[in-house]
């Protein structure tokens, strides 16, 4: 049974989730905002712009998810063969034995191996783009690398290098089975480490966590409340990379209550702070 106050918030989490990704990977990566904003506006979708068909590296038919849903729903799968937690000590959640961290990363090593839609694995020469089938991400590459090293253990096997937004999407499922459960962030670190072995997208995840978590069980009624819970819960237990993921959630959280909080106002203010800078190749790419 899910341990979440509401089981309906975790579900329309969850198919939210998958559903946001859905909507947006046939106008994945548009980097150049004035260009991508013309195309919607010829094409009259400016103020629908979901499933609009614009991606210049991959495609995959509308309705299919990206590589950040694939993972999603690869940790939801993997999910529902476990129960929540240990019918013998709530406080040790099943997530934590061996035997089921082995078959999640079997899963995803089907999920994202040669033999997947994803396509052959290695790659031995580079297909031009956009590519027919979906886009495997630098953490995922790195997983299947790590596999072929024989480092088949969860946080062996997850990219040293990698702490992109992965983070945040492998912890949705997670935080829709554990809401309120007291081992929730380890078992959100355990999913993040399986694929990227960071502690920065632990952190960031963590707090992410955190977020969703409030709304779920219903501690925060908006997003600004739940981003303020989550800093102030993570704010003496946490240390080292969570810092600097407590300062860019309150800069979020600034930036909600710009006024008025208009999209470009936001993604503006963002993406050309000073802590952000040194993360994105462009202030685009928070958006892209």
């Amino acid at each position: 049974m899910p341990i979440a106050t509401s089981s309906n918030a975790a579900a329309a989490a969850l198919l939210g989730a998958i559903l946001g990704d859905a909507a947006a990977q046939t106008s994945h990566w548009n980097y150049d905002r004035k260009v991508f904003h013309a195309k919607l506006r010829s094409a009259q979708r400016f103020e629908t712009p979901e499933f609009f068909p614009c991606n210049s590296y991959y495609n995959v038919t509308p309705g299919g998810n990206s590589c950040y849903g694939d993972q999603l729903i690869a940790v939801a799968e993997y999910l529902t063969t476990i129960d929540a937690c240990n019918d013998d000590d709530e406080n040790d959640p099943l997530l934590r034995v061996k035997s089921t961290i082995s078959n999640l990363v079997n899963i995803f090593e089907k999920k994202f191996d040669g033999s997947s839609i994803y396509g052959p694995w290695p790659v031995i020469n580079q297909p031009e783009k956009p590519l027919s089938g979906p886009w495997r991400h630098g953490s995922i590459k790195d997983f299947l690398t790590n596999l072929q090293k024989g480092e088949r253990t969860v946080p062996n096997c997850g990219s040293s290098t990698d702490s992109q937004a992965d983070c945040f999407v492998k912890a949705i499922p997670v935080v829709c089975m554990y809401a309120g459960h007291p081992t929730m962030l380890e078992c959100v670190e355990i999913i993040v480490r399986l694929t990227q072995n960071s502690d920065t997208a632990v952190a960031y995840a963590k707090l992410a966590a955190r977020v969703l978590e409030s709304c779920i069980i219903g501690t925060a009624k908006d997003v600004q409340t739940a981003i303020q819970l989550a800093v102030s819960s993570l704010a003496v237990t946490e240390e080292g990379k969570q810092e600097e993921a407590k300062s860019a959630f309150e800069l979020v959280l600034a930036t909600c209550h710009m006024e008025p909080p208009t999209y470009e106002m936001g993604v503006n203010s963002l993406g050309s702070h000073k802590l952000m800078k040194s993360h994105l190749t462009n202030p685009v790419s928070l958006v892209a």
